[in-house]
């Protein structure tokens, strides 16, 4: 739905001025990533994302099991803390991530 809405129906809105021809190299996936290597830091900033989005999935996916039976957590309990990690989450990042910044600086 999306591809035919684009491509009949959405309007450009770059000026005339500023096109280019497609550059076809660039529509290759995966091509862009190789920025997340050029530096030692960014290297290692997208390893811990990386690591911490498939950690945090698979935590996800086998917590609410492992911590019944495991631990006699209540089923009840899963969306309780399921809301308070994402407000918890929310927090931090409106109010904790500012307040690093400013004290540490940024990256």
């Amino acid at each position: 739905i999306l591809l035919p809405y684009m491509l009949l129906l959405l309007p450009e809105s770059l000026p005339q001025s500023k096109r280019q021809p497609m550059k076809w190299r660039s529509a290759i996936p995966g091509l862009g990533l190789g920025i997340l290597v050029r530096n030692g830091l960014f290297a290692r900033l997208s390893a811990v994302v990386i690591g911490s989005t498939f950690i945090g999935g698979g935590f996800q996916r086998v917590s609410a099991s492992f911590l019944q039976k495991y631990l006699t957590w209540p089923k009840s309990s899963n969306n309780v803390a399921m809301a308070v990690a994402y407000i918890s989450s929310m927090l931090w990042s409106g109010l904790g991530l500012p307040f690093a910044s400013r004290k540490l600086g940024d990256v």
